[in-house]
């Protein structure tokens, strides 16, 4: 919309999905804040800060709601009017209520993106005639990823992931022969 000078104005827009679904007006109603921290290094996360009382009601909102429980899908879309674009696909890690003595409680939602999933625990195991490509695809539906993975050609006799988490192991194996990991969406 032109405003008095003639140029346009932009209005900001966030769409948030859960499982697939998005958040009706009523439940975006209690969103405060929406931050999504991106990095190439760990995995990228989400914040979702929620008003988590019902003032009418006097009783509190979303903590025991099935909708923000750990594990569910978050998509969150960010832009501008009507062009926005998908900015993370993740899941809820973990939920923390904060109650203070001057304002409404509040529910913060922290999701990351699905690159956590392959940093969960150190592992031993060993891989026997196949292909670095092979073992990363694997690994990517072992912890519900789609493997997108070119193929690597040289099948190894024997590989040995040494006490080290999924993530640590295909780094090492994606930069000995040239290629780099990487998890988008759901897609590996």
């Amino acid at each position: 919309m032109p405003n008095q000078s003639g140029a346009q104005t932009l209005s900001p827009n966030v769409h948030i999905l859960v499982q697939g679904k998005r958040l009706s007006a009523t439940e975006k109603a209690s969103l405060l804040s929406v931050t999504v921290s991106e990095d190439l290094e760990v995995p990228s996360m989400f914040e979702l800060e929620l008003v988590s009382w019902d003032l009418a009601k006097e009783e509190f909102t979303w903590v025991d709601d099935k909708l923000f429980e750990v594990g569910n899908e978050v998509e969150i879309q960010m832009g501008y009017d009507k062009d926005v674009k998908t900015v993370i696909v993740g899941e809820i890690t973990g939920l923390e209520p904060e109650f203070t003595q001057d304002a409404n409680p509040i529910l913060i939602v922290r999701g990351h993106d699905l690159r956590h999933r392959l940093l969960r625990g150190s592992q031993t195991k060993s891989f026997v005639n196949m292909k670095d490509s092979d073992i990363a695809s694997q690994i990517a539906r072992a912890k519900g990823l789609k493997p997108k993975v070119k193929d690597s050609k040289v099948k190894q006799e024997y590989v040995l992931q040494h006490n080290q988490t999924d993530w640590e192991f295909l780094q090492v194996r994606a930069e000995r022969i040239g290629y780099e990991v990487v998890v988008e969406d759901k897609n590996f």
